[in-house]
This record gives structure tokens, C-alpha cells and sequence, in this order.
């Protein structure tokens, strides 16, 4: 069984399961959600990354208020606070 195609966003570049998906195309890289924060936030995140692997491919889309985990569809996100 094949993995189901997911739909591009030809602005932003960012991978969804529906097809013209509302988002926004804000863009922020993850090393900015930790900036000025301690080391131990970005290293648990790294730690939540490899456990989520586990059970199947997942990427991690940084957007301008959180951090959002998606395999075909985003099923979690972290707000680093």
C-alpha cells in the first residue's frame, strides 16, 4: 500500500493532506521558537521528535505561534513558552 500523496503549497512549499489546505504561509525556522530559551526546551523537543519516529514518518512544521507535528495530517504541535 502506497503512501497517500500529499498536496504542496506552491507559495510556501509546506505538505498537507487536503488538497488547498487553509494555512498561513508563514514560514519560521525551529531554531527561532528556541532562541533565548533554555538548551533543555530544544533537547526535549529533539527527544519528542525520535519517540513520534517511531511510530511512523513524521516532520516537524515551525510556523510563526508553535511548532506543529504532521505525518499525512498534523496531529500535534508545541508551543515553546
Amino acid at each position: 500500500m502506497s503512501a497517500k500523496a500529499l498536496w504542496k503549497c506552491p507559495n510556501c512549499g509546506r505538505e498537507f493532506g487536503k488538497r488547498d489546505q487553509w494555512h498561513s504561509c508563514v514560514n519560521v525556522g525551529i531554531d527561532a521558537h528556541f532562541a533565548g530559551k533554555p538548551p533543555v526546551l530544544k533537547e526535549t523537543f529533539k527527544k519528542l521528535l525520535e519517540k513520534m519516529a517511531k511510530f511512523g514518518p513524521v516532520r516537524a512544521d515551525a510556523v510563526k505561534s508553535s511548532i506543529n507535528f504532521a505525518g499525512n495530517y498534523h496531529f500535534a504541535g508545541v508551543k515553546v513558552l
